[in-house]
């Protein structure tokens, strides 16, 4: 299962990025680790939208960022 996030911009604009394992390291590699605070996921978000500005330039033109909950399907593990 992959991490998503629904980012909407000021302008309306919304846009869904899909977290790759390089996001997630690259805030473990700048925090020391993956902690479950808003500015990790908003960090998340960010790195995600492959975004060349700074964090913090990026942040003030964003309305909202809504984590995309997905279905996860069961399925039977193998007997051993």
């Amino acid at each position: 299962m992959s991490t998503k996030f629904d980012v909407t911009y000021a302008d309306g604009n919304v846009v869904q990025y899909r977290v790759r394992p390089k996001d997630i390291l690259r805030i473990e590699r700048e925090s020391g680790g993956l902690s479950a605070s808003i500015e990790s996921s908003y960090k998340l978000a960010f790195y995600a939208s492959g975004s060349e500005k700074k964090f913090d330039d990026w942040i003030e033109e964003i309305e909202d960022i809504m984590p995309v909950e997905e279905a996860v399907e069961e399925t039977d593990s193998p007997s051993s």
